[in-house]
C-alpha cells in the first residue's frame, strides 16, 4: 500500500471548493488595511533594533525621529492606496474558469 492513495480524497475540482463569504468590498476598509500593513513594515525594524539595544545605550537613541515617522507614514499611504486599488472590484467579478 503506497502512501499516496489517501491524497485522490484529499483533491477537490474548484466548483466543489466552498466560496468564502466573510470578504471585505470596500474599498476604504481595503485602504486601511493596506495603510496598517505598510505601517507595520516600517516600523517594526526599528522597534526590533529598540529592543535589542541594551539599558545605557537606548537614553541617546532616537528610534523614531520625525523624519522616519513621516516617511514611514507616506509609505504606508502609498502602500494603502496600491492595496485600494489592485483590489478594488475582486471581490465583486466572478471568478472564470478554463
Amino acid at each position: 500500500m503506497s502512501g499516496d492513495a489517501g491524497i485522490d480524497k484529499i483533491l477537490v475540482a474548484e466548483e466543489q471548493r466552498p466560496v468564502l463569504k466573510r470578504r471585505v468590498n470596500r474599498p476604504l476598509a481595503k485602504f486601511v488595511i493596506g495603510s496598517f500593513a505598510g505601517m507595520c513594515a516600517c516600523l517594526f525594524p526599528r522597534l526590533l533594533v529598540f529592543l535589542n539595544v541594551s539599558g545605557q545605550k537606548v537614553q541617546g537613541l532616537e528610534v523614531f525621529d520625525l523624519q522616519y515617522i513621516i516617511s514611514a507614514l507616506i509609505f504606508s499611504l502609498f502602500v494603502g492606496i496600491v492595496v485600494m486599488l489592485l483590489e478594488w472590484h475582486v471581490v465583486s467579478e466572478p471568478r472564470k474558469t478554463l
